[in-house]
Parts: structure tokens; sequence; C-alpha cells
């Protein structure tokens, strides 16, 4: 039987408002919504392989229209036109190569559905913390040729690495909410028992097969269900006048794309082209040098001093 499902579209990385829709098939029978996330930490672990869906205290998310698509782009939309959008600041080569702390040649071999910033992939929501749940999609790039690694990233042992897994923003997720959900334990708008698709358009478009260069690195990120590691702003700060429901951390690498040619051997960033083997000589002379410790991932307490300055404009 047919699945009903309602489009919403989101330009932030929280289900919006209300859309309404339900949804013809059981759920099966996920435990009530949590009030700690110690309840969500027991329920999954990560796997490598995404399933059709996961259930989680909420309900559903469901993958399965990616699992249907043959050649992935991150840009595929399977329940829908995409929503919303990131902006992408433009860095200049100087600062990519600072804020970095690897530089990787290669070509894109798989790219994962979308899932959501939690220990197996599935929705979440805690509106007490800092964090908000994310739609993500991991891309695996062949390693052609390294550049430059100041942290070890791309290295096993003294061997280097065959392939390398980077996440971008963006993708879709289809989430059906159990009807045992507390109501109050939702986003505004959003019902228990109802289908909703949360989109948002990707800050990355690559397709399998592409051939890129992207500059990387490791940044400690909120994810729901994973150890809490109090150092991290989510992991110890509550919104005002909301319980105490601190998030864990994950360690995941991001990073700055450039499309290249077939054969191509150099990229130009703002106007100013570089050679490959002019780029490695910048990263050794400057990979992550933007960064308070070039070999440790990105926190608060590690970020391009232009993020920090932002941070206190905020």
């Amino acid at each position: 039987m047919p699945r009903r499902a309602v489009l919403c579209i989101a330009v932030v990385s929280l289900l919006a408002a209300a859309c309404s829709g339900g949804a013809d098939e059981a759920v099966r029978e996920p435990a009530p919504a949590p009030t700690d996330v110690s309840v969500i930490a027991s329920e999954a672990a990560p796997a490598d392989d995404f399933p059709a869906e996961v259930v989680n205290s909420w309900g559903v998310t469901s993958f399965q229209g990616y699992l249907d698509i043959d050649r992935r782009q991150t840009t595929d939309h399977p329940y829908g036109p995409l929503g919303g959008g990131a902006t992408t600041l433009l860095r200049s080569l100087d600062e990519q190569v600072g804020e970095s702390q690897a530089i990787v040649v290669g070509t894109v071999v798989d790219i994962s559905p979308a899932y959501s910033n939690s220990v197996g992939g599935g929705f979440w929501y805690a509106p007490s913390s800092l964090a908000i749940g994310w739609i993500l999609q991991d891309v695996t790039i062949e390693v052609e040729r390294v550049l430059g690694d100041a942290a070890g990233l791309t290295a096993v042992g003294d061997a280097q690495k065959e392939s390398i897994v980077v996440t971008i923003f963006g993708g879709q997720l289809e989430v059906t909410f159990d009807e045992s959900v507390d109501p109050a334990s939702l986003p505004e708008g959003l019902e228990p028992g109802r289908t909703y698709v949360h989109s948002v358009a990707p800050n990355v478009e690559v397709a399998e097969g592409d051939r890129i260069l992207v500059f990387f690195y490791m940044s400690m990120s909120p994810w729901f269900g994973a150890p809490v590691d109090e150092a991290m702003p989510w992991g110890k700060t509550s919104r005002a006048g909301q319980p105490n429901q601190p998030v864990g951390t994950k360690a995941v690498a991001f990073g700055n794309w450039h499309h290249l040619d077939a054969d191509g051997q150099q990229i130009t960033v703002q106007e100013r082209t570089v050679t490959f083997d002019e780029l490695e000589a910048m990263a050794d002379a400057g990979l992550g040098q933007l960064l308070s410790d070039a070999v440790a991932p990105r926190s608060p307490n590690n970020r391009p001093q232009w993020m920090s300055d932002l941070r206190r404009d905020q």
C-alpha cells in the first residue's frame, strides 16, 4: 500500500513547522520519547550500511528513497523538491590551506543516503540543547594523491589510506512520528502519528565518478546519543527555561570542495591558479596554521580566528 507523505521545506536543520500527512503502514513499537540522552544512547550503534529505515524513540526515519538510486548525487531529492540551502563562505586559497588539516585529490566512489547527526542516523530533537539536528551525507573518496596532511588524517600506519570519508550538509529525511510520542517533545507544529519530510539543499554538489580536490579537517560535532563531552557547549549547556539534556560529541571530517577535470593538475580560487605541486609546497608551509592546534579536531577552542570573531559578534 503506498505511503502518503506531505513535503515540508526547511531552510535550517530542524524540521520546519506545520506540515500534515499520514502513514498507512504500521510503525514498529519504539520506546516513548526520551527524557534523557541515555535512552537514545542504548538504542542503536553506528552502522557502515544504512538500512531502509531507522526506529528510535520518536518513530521511524526512512532512507528508502535513496536506496533506489543507481548513481548517487548529493543533490538527489527522492521525497520532493529540496528546500532552503546553506550559504558557503568563499575563502581565499591561503585561508583554505590555513584552516584545513589535509588536502586530497581523488574520485567520488560512493555517497551515503541522508541521515541525521545521531547514533543510527534517525531523527532527534532536543529543545533544551544548544545543538540542533542536521541532515548529512557521507561522501567516500578514492584517494589519488595527498598534497599535505598535518594531522595524519589520510594515514594508516606508514601507508596512505585508499579512501577517505568526508561529510557534507544537506539532503532529505522522511520521518513518521509514533502515535505515543508526547507532542511536547516535538518541534512546534508537528504531531504524533504523522509523516513529514525534512529537506535541506546540500552545501556541496558532487556525484559518484566526479574527480575532486578537498581541503578537509576534523571537527568535534554534536551527535545525539554519542558519549557526552562536557568540554563542548552542547554537552553541558541548556537553553533558558529548559531542563538540561546534553548532546554527545563525535569527530567528523568536513571540507572545502573543488571540481577537477579528468586529468587536471591545478585549481583556481578567486582568480588565483595554483598547480598541485605548488599547493603541496603551500601545505608544507602553512597547513592548519590558522587553527590553535593544527593536529587536533576543530572545536570551540580550536577554530580559525575569523570564526572566533564571528562568535564574539553574535
